[in-house]
């Protein structure tokens, strides 16, 4: 008899793909698949083909004016929206604008909006999952209910619509991620802080769902911890500094 020929997987490709972060990290390229195939043929244009929805031809620019900002080639102040009025830019969309800012001299600013999409979905499914992981779902689980997440009627409509601040669904869920941390490690409470911020400066829409997201999860952070009376005092400072770091946000653009 004659031996099927194998392949040698390399140690470190094998242990990564025991490790139980594998399914998670799975689940987001499925998630990234399944975006590619519902923009299709956009992947194949991503530098010069935007999708057809009511807002995403203007976050092209929003995303691009971000870029100038940060690199200090413009200022929030533009004529381009208003002209021939210079008006104040108060832009929001920062965590996705920011994440393929460095895309934007390769891609070009509509390859850099483009792949933000394809990114997000990958995000929303890999910390959703993460978040399943945190509240005791099983690696396969965490990877099937992340994937749900990405694929939701609501991520798939904002996906459509090009409404992309409120595709970053992964955001929101990195806030929690990050508050369930505080009830299990004290001193990582001052994270809640970026976080918070990174939410209200992306999306205002997602921020004004997270106190649901908090009454219904913090009590179960807790009750899962070994230190209940810790974790409930960290669960309770977590939510006064989002709150006060988001009414913080809420006063910058009004």
């Amino acid at each position: 008899t004659s031996q099927v020929p194998t392949i040698p997987i390399p140690p470190w490709l094998e242990r990564a793909l025991r490790s139980p972060l594998a399914p998670l990290a799975g689940g987001g390229a499925v998630a990234v698949l399944l975006t590619m195939l519902l923009v299709w043929p956009m992947p194949l244009e991503l530098g010069s083909r935007t999708l057809f929805g009511p807002f995403h031809d203007g976050h092209v620019w929003c995303f691009w004016q971000m870029t100038q900002i940060v690199e200090g080639s413009a200022q929030q102040e533009t004529s381009a929206i208003g002209w021939p009025t210079t008006v104040q830019t108060y832009l929001i969309g920062w965590g996705p604008g920011l994440m393929v800012a460095p895309l934007q001299g390769l891609l070009g600013p509509a390859g850099a909006y483009n792949a933000s999409l394809l990114l997000s979905a990958g995000l929303n499914a890999l910390l959703a999952a993460l978040l399943c992981r945190a509240l005791g779902a099983r690696p396969a689980q965490a990877a099937a209910g992340g994937l749900i997440v990405a694929m939701c009627p609501y991520a798939l409509d904002a996906l459509a619509n090009g409404q992309v601040v409120k595709l970053q669904i992964w955001i929101l869920v990195l806030h929690l991620l990050a508050v369930w941390l505080t009830t299990r490690v004290w001193w990582s409470l001052p994270l809640v802080i970026p976080v918070s911020l990174l939410l209200g400066f992306t999306s205002p829409s997602l921020a004004m769902s997270l106190p649901f997201a908090l009454a219904i999860l913090v009590p179960a952070f807790v009750w899962s911890s070994p230190h209940r009376l810790r974790a409930a005092a960290c669960g309770a400072a977590s939510i006064g500094l989002t709150a006060k770091c988001l009414i913080w946000v809420s006063e910058i653009y009004d």
